[in-house]
């Protein structure tokens, strides 16, 4: 099965965003994750924070890191290149981090 997960920080990170960049598109990102059925994770446990600063310098990140790791993803998707996806640090960690292309072309081996 495959599932969509959501940290609570980037919940509120979308949420700081639109409402400085974009208050009226507040409404269709609710109704884009209802309709996704986008589950809202776990915050971030002490130990999963202190594995992801490790690991992630940038404390943004590291958060996210930490709530993927809180929730127990098998792929963490990100655009974020030089702080996750070109971290050769993170190959340390239990679960990939790649772009939505990676994560498609990973979805088709494990499934196919």
């Amino acid at each position: 099965m495959i599932a969509l997960w959501v940290g609570p920080g980037v919940l509120t990170e979308m949420d700081t965003v639109l409402t400085r960049k974009s208050p009226a598109s507040k409404s269709s990102l609710v109704i884009l994750l209802d309709r996704a059925r986008i589950h809202v994770g776990s915050s971030a446990e002490p130990a999963a924070c202190v594995q992801a600063q490790a690991v992630v310098a940038y404390a943004s990140d590291a958060n996210i890191v930490a709530e993927a790791l809180t929730t127990q993803v098998d792929y963490l998707v990100s655009l974020d290149h030089q702080h996750l996806v070109n971290n050769p640090q993170v190959q340390t960690l239990p679960f990939l981090i790649g772009t939505p292309g990676d994560c498609l072309a990973w979805l088709r081996a494990q499934l196919f």
